[in-house]
């Protein structure tokens, strides 16, 4: 089967990208086609989901974790059963597991008590129904990120066993190591619920240590140490710190009977540790300069989701969020001071455009009132012209009057002159012929 980006898992998931991948599965980031939100889907190896006792078994993982309904249990949505593919579908989480946490670096004790109550809380509830996990260890806790905070969710119930029910393989010891109980180790047949509290024990040491409670160069000296107890003690301040290693000798005891006989007790042990001190005061007034801070920035503290107990890592979440508010808002005042300036340029820019239209104007207007007197005198040097043609053209007419009355008076006397003549001629000639 394909899972490439951009395949189909399902009737409704395209994976996005893989996140991760462990010995028996494939963790991808997937899409809902129709929801257009994101989860997780923990894919089963190909040659895993080929074994049916396998596929089987992983399934009943989902069916066993769908049915819990708990704050800090994470919840199956869906599942995947289709030929060569078997999936979980989980909602998506922002955050890290605890092994990412722990290898960042030191963890604070606040913190690490109420992630184990956060824990105990969550196992409570899955005892209550009748479900050993089996298998808690820091990557099976996630810490999802929540409005600033952390809140804390118990996964992977994939070895999980039902109370009465045969769920694993007879006679085998099945979970990691370093957090399994010594019964786990001995006869996992007879594991109860206890073995859940030894390995949250286990998981308390690491937190507060920095190191596995039970370590070593081999699997057998591993083994050893759980089955004998042997651990390192507490030292430096956690040493002097009231009841911590009271509770996590009664945790980590080899007989369970000596063990926490539920997870509410153990949570009522650790209650007792955390009691009013100095770090409250002083997570209480880092409390009140984030929202101080919040304020400044224009933000409703208001609506914060604060947990009942204060941890430094809520605390540092929280000012991550802030952090990251501050330099969305300085970026958003950066740009719109960008925007500014470029508008302050545009506008520096037209208004050079408008001073020089402004000047041309000027000059048109100046050009237009010289054409103007310009106009003027050509139309009275026109006017001037057309009197003087006029007066021209009426000299011309009383030159033409005159001229055609001297022709005339020409003329008579041209004809005048021929009659006397003509007359004197007569006369000659009747007195030429009289003679």
């Amino acid at each position: 089967m394909d899972f490439s980006p951009g395949s189909r898992l399902g009737a409704w998931y395209d994976i996005v990208e893989p996140i991760g991948q462990g010995g028996m599965a494939t963790v991808y980031r997937a899409r809902h086609t129709v929801l257009d939100s994101m989860h997780a889907i923990k894919v089963l190896l190909p040659h895993l989901a080929a074994d049916r006792d396998t596929r089987v078994r992983f399934l009943e993982e989902g069916r066993i974790q769908a049915c819990m309904n708990h704050p800090h249990v994470l919840p199956i949505t869906d599942l995947i059963n289709e030929p060569g593919c078997a999936g979980l579908v989980m909602r998506w989480l922002d955050g890290s597991d605890l092994r990412g946490r722990l290898d960042e670096g030191a963890i604070g004790l606040s913190d690490a008590l109420t992630w184990m109550q956060q824990t105990l809380s969550a196992l409570a509830h899955v005892h209550e129904q009748g479900v050993i996990h089996r298998d808690l260890k820091p990557g099976n806790l996630f810490l999802e990120r929540i409005r600033g905070g952390v809140h804390l969710q118990v996964m992977d119930f994939g070895i999980a066993k039902v109370i009465d029910k045969q769920r694993t393989r007879t006679g085998m010891a099945m979970g990691s190591l370093c957090y399994m109980s010594p019964e786990q180790i001995q006869d996992p047949r007879s594991v109860d619920h206890r073995s859940d509290l030894f390995a949250t024990g286990c998981i308390l040491y690491e937190l507060v240590c920095g190191v596995p409670a039970f370590d070593g160069e081999t699997d057998f000296e591993v083994m050893q140490r759980i089955t004998k107890g042997h651990y390192a003690a507490l030292s430096g301040p956690l040493r002097d710190t009231p009841g911590l290693s009271e509770v996590i000798a009664r945790a980590l005891a080899v007989d369970r009977a000596e063990r926490f006989q539920s997870a509410d007790e153990f949570t009522a042990a650790i209650a007792a540790i955390q009691g009013p001190d100095q770090h409250i005061q002083q997570h209480t007034a880092r409390l009140h300069q984030l929202k101080s801070r919040a304020e400044r920035l224009g933000l409703d503290a208001s609506t914060w989701w604060v947990p009942q107990e204060l941890t430094n890592e809520w605390l540092a979440g929280a000012a991550e969020k802030l952090d990251e508010q501050a330099q969305a808002r300085q970026s958003e005042l950066e740009d719109r001071l960008a925007a500014a300036s470029a508008a302050v340029k545009r506008l520096g820019a037209e208004r050079a455009q408008l001073i020089r239209k402004q000047s041309g104007i000027e000059r048109t207007h100046l050009l237009l009132a010289d054409l103007r007197d310009r106009l003027d005198e050509k139309t009275i040097a026109f006017d001037d012209m057309a009197e003087a043609r006029r007066m021209t053209l009426m000299e011309l007419e009383s030159y033409e009057e005159r001229l055609l009355h001297t022709l005339a008076s020409e003329k008579r006397l041209k004809l005048t002159i021929g009659v006397l003549v003509s007359v004197a001629l007569l006369g000659l000639l009747f007195s030429w012929a009289g003679g």
